[in-house]
């Protein structure tokens, strides 16, 4: 982590036994501190979809993308001492006529005037600008950390191979100039949805109605 004083735990998996929890989160902390750290947080399993969270309430069945967590993790954690750092939803929306009238007059408006909506091209160098956009959006994020091409091209490999990139959208200025991208991608287990996993928008740029 930039932040050397910052440890991250991640992969934690426990049996519904306080004692083998605090043994794991004993061993990690210690350790950490033998490397520098003094602050900690997680649980964070440092991939590129970011599962750096509990469920700490679900109504619906847990989806494609959501963190795998048991009701017992969060208590064995706060009881070790571990506050919350952040709180982040999930949602499933299934009616837009709701959302629509907020968003279509901005949405015609930018179109119009400002800025434009691409497909992602697979053979182009479109990976490489959604990376480049990315090291900039998330630059500020806690738990960023740059990616090089080589990296991030490993990571999204299969992805890209096995599903529909029509729903990868990039926005872009009328001079072309990349500003922000949005990935989404179907359910592979749920045919009728489509998962929205991550807008970005250059941060110069924010609070402009493009996302």
């Amino acid at each position: 982590n930039r932040n050397k004083d910052i440890g991250l735990i991640g992969f934690y998996d426990c049996v519904k036994d306080e004692k083998v929890s605090d043994l794991l989160l004993d061993k990690c902390i210690n350790w950490l501190k033998t490397k520098g750290c003094s602050k900690f947080r997680g649980p964070v399993n440092l991939t590129i979809w970011h599962n750096y969270r509990f469920i700490s309430k679900c109504k619906r069945k847990p989806d494609l993308f959501d963190p795998f967590s048991k009701d017992y993790y969060i208590d064995f954690w706060k009881k070790k001492g571990f506050t919350n750092a952040g709180k982040y939803v999930s949602a499933v929306r299934q009616d837009f006529n709701y959302v629509i009238p907020y968003t279509k007059k901005a949405y015609d408006d930018l179109l119009e005037h400002k800025f434009k909506l691409r497909k992602f091209n697979k053979k182009s160098d479109d990976l490489k600008i959604i990376l480049e956009l990315a090291n900039q959006i998330f630059a500020e994020s806690w738990n960023f950390v740059p990616l090089s091409f080589k990296e991030f091209e490993y990571l999204y490999q299969e992805i890209m191979n096995n599903v529909d990139l029509s729903f990868i959208e990039i926005a872009e200025d009328k001079e072309k100039k990349p500003l922000g991208f949005c990935f989404s991608l179907p359910n592979p287990y749920n045919k009728e949805q489509i998962i929205l996993k991550t807008i970005g928008v250059l941060p110069e740029l924010r609070r402009q109605n493009i996302a």
